[in-house]
């Protein structure tokens, strides 16, 4: 008989995406406005900061899954990876904005910490991201696992976005140590969270440590399109997430002219998501995951092209941002599903499953489109004029409409070219039969 998932085990490993996605939400919406509006750092030093060390996790990220493919404890292969990272994530995260403005060579410690951030949170991370491959084989609890991924997620990005500019006027403002203030008590909590996720879960799929039979690990990548094809999606669909989140709070702040609708616009788009969480299981069914990322996506941009044409209308802006936040709950809620997917479709065709490899270069694309992200804001930025804290010319506010707008446009197009080309659900159900009764006996006889 199938053990069955418990809902503790759920929750707390929704709680290790409420950690993942609170900090990268305080990083990818804030990072660039604390160097630039708040530590006054000069623009092209903070696009090399976000390049590099962007850069810098993308590049550890498949060490980290050769590490985990070949880490076999009592606590499984994924988990110990997520602990060893858990400090220092958490310590780098709460000292990266606790740098004071005056503080000689303050540009020198926050890329230093950046780094150590970075580095540390491509640990916990990968290793997280790992983790839903082997709690289960099965599809079913693969996405009632996603549903608590997806509520975990989403309000740890409404925590941050709904609480961020609050908790920073309220201890004493940027100029006051405000974000470092900030930074710190997310740094405990998010730290708690995760910890709950590696003491409550448990993996219970079987990892192949043997070597490819006549066959690299390239070749099972060149050979698995499926898994290309989603690679290349979720670079382009996190891509343009980090150019959206940054370019927030100048869309906000300078073309609509009120700095706090960026909380607002950030929060519908959680909490969107949040609801969106306990619908797409039901959508899943009806339509396959292909055609939730596919329509997601088709959403996305007819809400984009929309908000252009609104200008600087400010409750049509949030209404259609609303639209736009229910695209992206579809473009995303599910991805991570689909990855799981394209690695039981890699065993199947070869004996080997390269959870640890797959999930880490998948995240190296990520890394690298989140650092290629903070270079184009920036480039876009000061090609544009931009001048923190002035009055912005015409060319800047052109310039920061098609960040926030007309870039994302051009993304969305391309990950609805590259999912009509995806195929793997057609084929799946048989692939999950098949694994299943060769894990079954793989347990069979282990005991």
């Amino acid at each position: 008989m199938r053990e069955r998932i418990g809902t503790l085990e759920k929750v707390s490993y929704g709680l290790g995406d409420f950690s993942n996605n609170g900090m990268f939400t305080f990083i990818s919406a804030y990072m660039m406005y604390f160097c630039t509006d708040v530590a006054h750092l000069e623009m092209t030093w903070v696009s090399v900061l976000l390049m590099v060390g962007s850069l810098v996790n993308a590049i550890i990220s498949p060490v980290i899954g050769i590490l985990i493919d070949k880490t076999d404890t009592r606590l499984g292969s994924c988990r110990p990876i997520t602990i060893a990272g858990m400090t220092p994530v958490a310590v780098s995260l709460a000292l990266t904005f606790c740098v004071p403005e005056d503080m000689r060579f303050a540009s020198v410690v926050i890329f230093i910490l950046y780094l150590i951030f970075n580095i540390s949170y491509s640990l916990q991370n990968v290793s997280y991201s790992s983790l839903l491959n082997v709690l289960t084989d099965d599809n079913r609890d693969r996405i009632s696992l996603n549903l608590f991924k997806n509520i975990g997620a989403n309000l740890g990005g409404i925590f941050v976005t709904m609480t961020t500019i609050f908790m920073v006027r309220k201890f004493g403002g940027a100029e006051a140590g405000g974000f470092g203030r900030t930074a710190v008590l997310y740094a405990i909590l998010f730290f708690g969270c995760m910890l709950m996720c590696v003491c409550n879960t448990r993996e219970r799929v079987m990892i192949s440590r043997s070597k490819l039979p006549k066959q690299s690990i390239i070749s099972v990548i060149r050979d698995d399109r499926p898994w290309q094809i989603i690679c290349a999606v979720q670079f382009i669909t996190m891509t343009c997430f980090a150019v959206r989140n940054q370019g927030s709070i100048y869309f906000t702040k300078y073309f609509l002219g009120d700095e706090q609708l960026n909380s607002v616009l950030l929060t519908i788009n959680s909490l969107v998501c949040l609801a969106m969480a306990f619908i797409l299981p039901w959508i899943e069914k009806q339509i396959g995951l292909r055609q939730v990322v596919l329509y997601g996506n088709i959403c996305n941009l007819t809400a984009v092209l929309l908000t252009y044409l609104a200008g600087n209308k400010r409750i049509l802006v949030i209404l259609l941002h609303v639209m736009s936040s229910i695209g992206w709950a579809m473009a995303t809620g599910m991805i991570f599903v689909i990855i799981s997917q394209t690695i039981d479709f890699a065993e199947y065709r070869t004996g080997f499953r390269p959870q640890g490899i797959f999930i880490s270069l998948l995240m190296f694309f990520v890394k690298v489109g989140n650092g290629l992200a903070g270079v184009i804001c920036a480039q876009i930025l000061k090609m544009g004029g931009y001048a923190a804290g002035r009055s912005q010319s015409i060319q800047s506010l052109r310039a920061i409409r098609f960040l926030f707008l007309g870039l994302p446009a051009i993304f969305f197009i391309l990950v609805i070219i590259l999912m009509m080309g995806y195929h793997l659900d057609r084929e799946y159900p048989e692939i999950q039969r098949s694994l299943q009764k060769k894990h079954a006996m793989q347990k069979g006889t282990d005991k």
